[in-house]
């Protein structure tokens, strides 16, 4: 799989704000210089734990709720970071298109990596995108997620 970089890009021993969320949200995708960073968060600001979880809770009940109730079917998530649990295309409805756009090429790496790997998540239309806000008009127009924000949902 094409990644879109090196691998030798990836810094190890420096903490990365994306892996140390990923940290706190107990997955996997970190590293001990991630963990170490953690620890001394946690021990400056015991409730950032919490927060995280909270933030991620809050991601999935706006998804879950706009998805269900609203009828939204298309998402754009900007400053996808590292995919964990619970991402917008899990718990989207069926028939959703989403996007997700971060600047971190390393990111959408480990996206692609996590979505090859699991097959089932195809029934929805995702797409991973390099782009940044800083840069206006950056984010490319995906043809299989086209956008039609003139239409209601």
């Amino acid at each position: 799989m094409d990644t879109g970089f090196a691998l030798s890009e990836i810094d190890t021993t420096t903490p990365h704000p994306a892996r140390m969320y990923d940290a706190l949200l107990g997955g996997k995708d970190n590293y001990a210089a991630d963990r170490q960073a953690v620890h001394q968060l946690l021990n400056a600001a015991p409730e950032a734990r919490d927060s995280a979880r909270a933030n991620r809770a809050f991601l999935q009940r706006a998804v879950r709720f706009l998805s269900a109730e609203a009828g939204i079917r298309q998402f754009i998530d900007v400053g996808t970071g590292i995919p964990s649990g619970g991402n917008v295309h899990e718990i989207a409805a069926s028939g959703t298109k989403v996007a997700y756009v971060d600047n971190d090429h390393c990111k959408l790496g480990c996206a692609h990596a996590r979505w090859d790997a699991h097959a089932t998540w195809s029934e929805h239309e995702m797409e991973a995108l390099r782009a940044s806000l800083s840069a206006q008009r950056s984010t490319p127009e995906p043809p299989a997620l086209h956008v039609g924000f003139g239409q209601n949902k």
